[in-house]
């Protein structure tokens, strides 16, 4: 079942792991960040399910989908309670364990955009979502930059001093590309210190450190087609 599950999922997620037990399932944990794990109820030594247990414990946050051969009741209330996302029954098929992958990953992706939109209204920048206003040639030389460049998938560096307007700009550039339907995020690196922009951005840290900050997901560990604008990147050398 472990090969015909990799089968199934390698050509469509950018990395498959496989664990024939426990053992190797927590160790994999403990180095690899995963955002689904496929998790059978009858496994050598233990349950599925009280091996879930375990994990919660210990901080593990990932989406589980578990195959059983039982679908009676009380199982059913045990696999919630341990935290699990989705059920797939044996025998099953492929499009069935494709399925429940993609209702995790839209679930995933709409508790990302929610943190990402409670982050930007509890921000004391709701002004910045304003427009670029103003008829003198130095507004219409900054309206215009934005225009040429917006259709380019290219990094843009703002410069000036603080309180000029450039979250402004970028906020304005963002409305203008093709990923004006994504997600804005804004990043202040000085409100970071430079040993914890790493974990804070793109949420790599050991495991110890990654379970803690389970609740807090990297402001990058976000859907790709999200537009990140990164402040005052100076202060991080």
């Amino acid at each position: 079942m472990r090969n015909f599950l990799t089968k199934i999922l390698g050509p469509r997620c950018r990395r498959v792991e496989s664990a024939s037990n426990v053992e190797q399932a927590s160790e994999l944990l403990d180095h690899i960040h995963f955002d689904i794990v496929i998790l059978d109820n009858i496994m050598p030594g233990t349950t599925g399910l009280e091996w879930l247990r375990q994990q919660r414990k210990r901080g593990f946050f990932a989406d589980t989908i578990l195959i059983t051969a039982f679908a009676d009741f009380e199982i059913a209330i045990t696999a919630l309670r341990a935290g699990v996302t989705d059920f797939v029954l044996k025998p099953f098929r492929s499009n069935q364990i494709l399925n429940a992958v993609a209702r995790c990953f839209d679930r995933q992706e709409l508790r990302r955009e929610n943190y990402l939109l409670r982050h930007e209204l509890s921000s004391d920048r709701l002004c910045a979502h304003g427009r670029l206003l103003g008829r003198s040639p130095e507004i219409s030389s900054i309206r215009e930059t934005p225009e040429r460049i917006a259709p380019l998938p290219t990094s843009v560096l703002f410069t000036g001093a603080s309180g000029t307007g450039k979250e402004l700009v970028a906020r304005t550039l963002h409305g203008m590309s093709d990923r004006a339907e994504h997600l804005f995020v804004p990043v202040n690196c000085a409100a970071i210190s430079p040993k914890q922009l790493p974990m804070s951005c793109l949420a790599i840290s050991r495991m110890t450190l990654l379970r803690a900050i389970a609740s807090r997901m990297g402001c990058c560990f976000m859907p790709v087609a999200a537009l990140c604008f990164w402040m005052k990147l100076l202060s991080c050398r």
